[in-house]
C-alpha cells in the first residue's frame, strides 16, 4: 500500500535542489519517497564527482527516531573502527553510530547507521526506566531546519560529508507519511501526537515468548531493524494483532513469536493527553523478545 497523500506532499516539498557548497558529496537529484505499510523511506543519490552514495533516512512509528543508511561507493572506513562519530552539520548533536557494514544483492556496499534522533531524548538515571517525553513535530521540524549535512568525522580514513540540503521539508514529509501509516493500522493519528504516555509491557518480554524461538541461524537476517514485531493494543491493554514487520526471518519463527505474544503479552495501555486509555501499538525487535546479554549489554 502506497500513501498518496504523502507522495503528493514529497514531490511538492523535496524536488527543488539544495545549494551546493564546497562539500565531499553533492546532490545529484532530488528527494525520492518510499512509503509502504511499515514504513516511511526518504533518499537521495549525491556524488563527489566519482563516486556516487544514496543516504537513507527511515522511519516505521511516530517518535523522534530516524534509521540512517548509507549504499554506494566513496567511504573508506578503518576495518577495526567500532563505530563513527557522526553528526547533521553544522551543528547538530554528535552521536556514535555502531556500524553494520554489508552488501546489496547486486554487490554495492552498504552501511546502516543505527537510529539517532534530531532532538536530544532524555538520557535514563541508571537502574531506572527511561523518562517519557512527548514527541514535538514542531520542536524536530525547528531543529530540521538548522540542518543541511550529514558528517562522519571519526571511524573513516577520510572524513565524509555529504551536503543534504535544508532537512526540515524532507522531515516533514516522514512526519506526514507516519501519520498516514499508524491510520492505516486503524489507529487514531490525531490523537497520538499528544500522548503523553506510550503503552508499556507489564512484564519483561522475554517472559512472554520461549528462549530459542528464534535459532542462531536466523540472527544475521534480524539486523539492520528488519524484521520487527507490531503488536496492537487496545484501550484495556490487551493485544488485538500482531505483525512482522519487513520480515526477514523464517515464517515458522515469526508464526511462533507472534502466537506467544498473543496468548502471554499484557500491556498498560497508552493514554492520550487527557490521561484517558487509548488504543496503540508496541514495536520491538527481535532481541527486545530475549533475555540480555550477560553484563547486561544491549543487542544490536
Amino acid at each position: 500500500m502506497k500513501f498518496l497523500r504523502c507522495i503528493v506532499a514529497a514531490v511538492a516539498v523535496l524536488s527543488a535542489p539544495a545549494v551546493a557548497q564546497n562539500a565531499a558529496f553533492k546532490p545529484v537529484g532530488p528527494w525520492a519517497a518510499d512509503y509502504g505499510t511499515d514504513y516511511c523511506l526518504l533518499g537521495r543519490v549525491f556524488s563527489d564527482g566519482k563516486n556516487q552514495l544514496t543516504f537513507m533516512m527511515e522511519r516505521t512509528q511516530p517518535g523522534p527516531f530516524l534509521r540512517l543508511s548509507l549504499t554506494g561507493e566513496g567511504v573508506k572506513p578503518f576495518k577495526r573502527a567500532p563505530s563513527w562519530g557522526a553528526k547533521f552539520g553544522p551543528a547538530g548533536q554528535g552521536w556514535k553510530a555502531a556500524v553494520l557494514q554489508a552488501k546489496t544483492a547486486d554487490g554495492t556496499q552498504y552501511y546502516d547507521l543505527g537510529p539517532t534522533t534530531l532532538v536530544a531524548v532524555p538520557t535514563p538515571t541508571p537502574g531506572s526506566a527511561p523518562a517519557f517525553k512527548p514527541y514535538d513535530k514542531t520542536e524536530e521540524r525547528a531543529a530540521a531546519k538548522a540542518l543541511n549535512s550529514f558528517e562522519v568525522a571519526e571511524g573513516l580514513s577520510q572524513p565524509l560529508r555529504i551536503e543534504t540540503g535544508g532537512l526540515e521539508a524532507p522531515v516533514g514529509a516522514l512526519q506526514a507519511c507516519v501519520s498516514d501509516l499508524i491510520a492505516s493500522w486503524g489507529l487514531d493519528a490525531k490523537r497520538h501526537e499528544t500522548i503523553s504516555s506510550p503503552a508499556k509491557p507489564q512484564a519483561a518480554p522475554a517472559t512472554w515468548v520461549p528462549n530459542g524461538t528464534y535459532p542462531f541461524s536466523e540472527f544475521p537476517k534480524l539486523r539492520a531493524g528488519k524484521n520487527t514485531i507490531r503488536v496492537l493494543i487496545d484501550a484495556a491493554g490487551k493485544p488485538t494483532s500482531c505483525v512482522v514487520q519487513r520480515p526477514t526471518a523464517g515464517e515458522a519463527y515469526n508464526k511462533t513469536a507472534c502466537d506467544n505474544l498473543m496468548k502471554n503479552a499484557q500491556f498498560t495501555p497508552a493514554l492520550d493527553s487527557a490521561g484517558q486509555p487509548m488504543a496503540s501499538f508496541w514495536i520491538t525487535e527481535v532481541y527486545g523478545l530475549m533475555p540480555p546479554p550477560p553484563g547486561g549489554a544491549p543487542r544490536r
